[in-house]
């Protein structure tokens, strides 16, 4: 795995999965836009279906769930 991946826990999925770093400007830019606070820290699961958002730490920092859009 790349640095800015890692294997965590997804509460979405319900099993551990591959969690990538934001680090797209257009998907940091969304995510501050949604929570109004700095993107830092934020994972999302790289499942296609799934691209939930969580922390390191909490696995199920929204409710409900927020999940990463396909950015164009």
């Amino acid at each position: 795995m790349a640095d800015d991946e890692m294997e965590l826990y997804c509460a979405t999925c319900r099993s551990r999965e591959t969690h990538r770093a934001l680090v797209s400007r257009r998907e940091r830019r969304w995510l501050r836009d949604e929570i109004d606070k700095a993107p830092d820290g934020y994972w999302m699961c790289e499942r296609p279906w799934c691209r939930n958002i969580r922390t390191y730490l909490d696995a199920e920092p929204f409710d409900p769930p927020l999940r990463m859009p396909l950015l164009d």
